[in-house]
Formats: C-alpha cells, structure tokens, sequence
C-alpha cells in the first residue's frame, strides 16, 4: 500500500477547527486560527488557499480601517508579541504581495499544454474577478494600488476563497 501525501494539521477535525476560526467574526478566533496555520507552515507546505487566507487576515488584523469604524479599536489591535502597528505602505505592500501570490498559484494550477495562455484568461476561467489581475500587474510592474482599492481586492479574494475553496 502506498503511503498517503504528508501534511501540517493532525486530522480533520484539526482542518475544520482552524476553518472556523479563520472564517469566524471575531479578531480572537481569527488570531488563533492565522496562529495554528503559522504552526502548520513550519511543519510543511500549506496549501495556497490556506496560505492565502491567513495572510490576508493577518494583515487585515493590522488594518484598522479594513474592519469599518465601528470595529477599529477591537479588530486591529497589533498582533500578539509586537510593539507597534506597521505603515499604510507596510499594509499596502503585504495586501499586493498575496493578491499577487494567490493570482499566480491560481494561474498556474490552472496552466496546462505546452502554450502559455494569459494569467488573464486563466484567472477568469477560475472565476476570479478582474480587479484582483489587475492588482497583480499593477503591483508588479507598476505602482502599488491605494489601500482602499486594496482593501476591496482583499475582501473580494476572501468571497472567493470562502466559495471556492473552504
């Protein structure tokens, strides 16, 4: 009998315990759930979509104006273990750098044959919305976009990681 493939969470249970807190409405089961997959990178590879997922909430977590006015003070506390908060263009740049990463790891599952077809076409046929390419060029070969466009590229990738990966 063939081994199984090798991965960072214990069981299931473990699978669906992180799922829930990553996708939960509170700051403390979020915090918990980016710290159990931070736990898991160091055990092994992580899938994208959980890779993705948590660090778009952990810098969402630093992000005070991602979660509205309402839940500012309460959500974007700093992270355990840190002194200050980081710079918009800090935020700016860890937004762009995983629409980046979640952009091309989605574009590149998808690429098969021996053509190369558009990171556009690619995108579009996984059911990502347009604003999320265009981020990823203009982060790589332009300037980073502002945080409020950034801020709804993020919200839009979590809808898609929630419908079509979780």
């Amino acid at each position: 009998m063939a081994p199984g493939r090798t991965v960072p969470w214990c069981c299931w249970e473990e699978w669906n315990m992180v799922k829930d807190w990553l996708l939960s409405s509170t700051s403390a089961d979020i915090r918990h759930g980016i710290l159990r997959v931070e736990a898991w990178r160091a055990r092994g590879r992580v899938p994208l979509g959980v890779d993705i997922t948590a660090s778009l909430l952990e810098t969402a977590l630093w992000d005070a104006s991602f979660w509205g006015p309402s839940a500012a003070t309460a959500a974007a506390l700093p992270l355990a273990g840190t002194l200050n908060g980081l710079s918009q263009q800090q935020i700016r740049l860890q937004y762009s750098a995983t629409i980046v990463r979640m952009v091309n790891g989605i574009a590149d599952s998808q690429q098969k044959g021996r053509v190369a077809v558009s990171v556009n076409t690619l995108a579009e046929a996984a059911g990502l919305s347009r604003l999320l390419v265009d981020i990823r060029h203009e982060s790589t070969h332009n300037e980073l976009p502002s945080l409020s466009t950034l801020q709804l590229a993020a919200r839009q990738a979590l809808d898609w990681l929630v419908t079509q990966y979780w």
